[in-house]
């Protein structure tokens, strides 16, 4: 059995599933909702406004999808999208 270091240089460094921190030791990768002050820190690599989450958006602005990916439960559901499009269409809508 190999034996991985507990101190780092770098995420590379760290099995999959961890990540290096700013003090060369390795720590498990951070679950959604969880503080964080960059993405390789969050489990789905992604480290908005501090948060680690798993909202994806894309669009154009008037075009917009959007996903939640796993572990957002109902605080992250896609009504919120749809009532965001809604939104979009009615203003769109009136400004022809």
């Amino acid at each position: 059995m190999v034996k991985v270091p507990v101190t780092c240089d770098e995420d590379t460094d760290c099995p999959s599933g961890d990540f290096c921190k700013s003090d060369g030791t390795r720590s498990p990768k951070l679950p959604d909702g969880s503080a964080c002050t960059t993405s390789n820190q969050c489990r789905n690599d992604d480290c908005e406004e501090t948060t680690c989450t798993s909202f994806t958006a894309s669009g154009n602005g008037l075009l917009s999808s959007c996903s939640v990916g796993e572990g957002r439960g109902a605080r992250g559901s896609g009504g919120l999208a749809l009532l965001g499009l809604a939104l979009v269409a009615a203003v769109a809508r009136r400004r022809k």
